[in-house]
């Protein structure tokens, strides 16, 4: 079935949280800015080219699990209960330069909201409406959650409040024959079973499907979400610079899922057998996302006895993997091979996080 695209169309809304204010942890103010993109028509066939932009928050209730595997998330907006007025701004669609788009900031101060976490996965579905002449719209729905993730010295904090992270890891690949080709249920499946478990959040070492991180704003999982740089020596770091693709690795990962509040860290990449290269890819990465998303951490999952690895020197986060008590040491010793592994990762300004 063929469906013509409106003359004008809102193709992205990106929101990022620039400030809170908070005494409980759990809920207070927000300063936000939206950004929005949108495709304009082609010259001449407006008319009028002066069009109405509406914004509207609203919080998201899901009251069971079939609502919350839906991708129909605007279904599920408390409609009745805005968290701020409509927003109403007039726009001009006329592409800028020699593209046929524009783009629009919004920035609001929202006096109140409930903060996403862990416990409390607060959510909200942002909406926008373009209308111009003739009656003609368009409409744009997109999730989100307002919380803030750093670090105070040795403490990882969550809206200002100490978190602790218990999870595992995980793959987004099945038995044959489904392998890859999970279906939106398999993907819920997985998380809610890691949810059941009294787990608060999973790590995969690749870009997974975009609903999986959907699913983890609404069941409250933290996550970590990595480019596909995995086992990289040397070599290959030269390789991908001279080539240019790990920024566009990280291009199409931020923006895919900018607005998962569940998403609290960015993996660099997995178990690299490098130095100089590395550490020159981690600074561009930094630099990065420093750029175009400062509102995460960023880490990169190390062999635990690479202890030759300086990777983690300029980052606010030590993250080894640990395989003691499963492929070496005394297996079954889980605790106790973690424990001696600690004792030999001598990095105790950053905050440790390991997984499973």
């Amino acid at each position: 079935m063929l469906f013509r695209s409106p003359l004008a169309s809102i193709q992205r809304i990106d929101v990022r949280l620039n400030d809170f204010t908070t005494t409980n942890h759990l809920n207070g103010s927000a300063e936000i800015d939206v950004d929005l993109v949108i495709k304009c028509p082609e010259a001449g066939e407006l008319t009028n080219p002066s069009a109405t932009l509406n914004l509207s928050i609203y919080p998201l209730i899901f009251p069971d699990n079939t609502s919350m595997m839906s991708w129909e998330t605007w279904e599920y907006a408390d409609l009745l209960n805005p968290i701020m007025s409509t927003y109403s701004k007039q726009v001009e669609l006329a592409g800028m330069g020699d593209t046929d788009y524009i783009t629009a900031r919004i920035s609001l101060s929202l006096a109140s909201v409930d903060y996403w976490s862990t416990k409390r996965p607060n959510l909200y579905a942002v909406m926008a409406n373009l209308s111009w002449e003739g009656g003609q719209q368009d409409q744009f729905c997109t999730q989100t959650g307002f919380r803030n993730i750093t670090v105070d010295g040795s403490k990882l904090l969550l809206n200002g409040a100490p978190l602790k992270l218990a999870g595992v890891s995980r793959h987004e690949q099945y038995p044959a024959p489904t392998g890859r080709t999970l279906s939106d249920y398999q993907h819920f499946l997985d998380l809610a079973l890691i949810n059941s478990t009294g787990s608060n959040w999973w790590r995969g070492s690749y870009p997974f499907h975009p609903i999986t991180y959907i699913h983890s704003d609404r069941l409250g999982l933290g996550c970590w979400e990595e480019t596909p740089v995995f086992w990289m020596n040397e070599g290959d770091f030269i390789q991908g610079r001279t080539r240019n693709i790990f920024e566009a690795y990280w291009i199409e990962m931020v923006f895919k899922d900018l607005n998962r509040p569940s998403i609290l860290f960015w993996g660099a990449c997995n178990e690299p057998w490098a130095q100089g290269p590395l550490y020159e890819y981690l600074d561009e990465s930094q630099a990065f996302l420093n750029k175009y998303d400062p509102s995460r951490l960023m880490g990169f999952a190390c062999v635990s006895t690479h202890h030759w690895n300086q990777g983690f020197k300029n980052l606010r986060v030590c993250t080894p993997n640990t395989y003691g008590g499963t492929f070496d040491g005394v297996i079954g010793d889980y605790y106790g091979e973690i424990a001696k592994d600690r004792k030999s990762t001598r990095l105790n300004s950053s905050h440790r996080i390991r997984y499973r």
